[in-house]
């Protein structure tokens, strides 16, 4: 079998196309990065976006059914945000869910994850917590939505939530823990009682 000789200018403007190839693929991995990011992010909140969130809310049940991690789901909405919108605007009721999204990503723990659910709905996971404490992880953060009016063009408006929670248990899947997180806040009232 006869070998290859190549010149060394062969060898030269191979090595010159295969670091071009390497550039380029860092460069599509890069856009693919960022595309992946803006897929998964809320565009008013920047928050994970509903399907981003439910991924990460399946990844808690898995680490509950493998681990028995305790993990608690919060369901929460912004109340009065159809008067905000209303009577001050769009951008008025834009600013509302900027500010919850922003109270609630400040209070949560590195562990937890926020996210936009859609309209005026939010979505809290609480990861290893026990039921009670994370009860009360919820109300601290709907205290601290609430402890900061927003301010609009000079106008304080007091926002504040409504919220629920479940805690994840065994056969629950992302559907069924949302449904049970939605159904507790639409059932607390001012009690602000969860549901296991």
């Amino acid at each position: 079998m006869m070998a290859h000789q190549f010149s060394s200018g062969a060898v030269h403007e191979l090595e010159n196309e295969n670091a071009f190839l390497r550039m380029e693929v860092a460069r599509l991995k890069s856009q693919l990065e960022a595309m992946e990011v803006i897929a998964d992010t809320d565009g008013l909140t920047g928050l994970l976006n509903r399907r981003a969130f439910v991924r990460e809310l399946e990844r808690a049940i898995a680490a509950h059914e493998r681990y028995g991690f305790s993990t608690a789901l919060a369901y929460a909405d912004v109340q009065g945000l159809k008067v905000i919108n209303d009577t001050l605007g769009h951008a008025a009721g834009d600013d509302a869910l900027r500010h919850v999204a922003g109270a609630l990503a400040g209070g949560v723990r590195t562990t937890d994850t926020v996210g936009r659910l859609g309209g005026d709905e939010f979505g809290i996971i609480l990861t290893h917590l026990e039921e009670e404490t994370a009860r009360e992880r919820i109300k601290s953060l709907a205290r601290a939505v609430q402890a900061t009016p927003l301010a609009f063009e000079g106008a304080d408006i007091a926002v504040r939530l409504r919220y629920g929670m479940a805690m994840i248990g065994a056969g629950d899947s992302a559907r069924t823990l949302l449904t049970r997180a939605d159904l507790a806040m639409y059932s607390s009232g001012r009690g602000q009682r969860s549901e296991r």
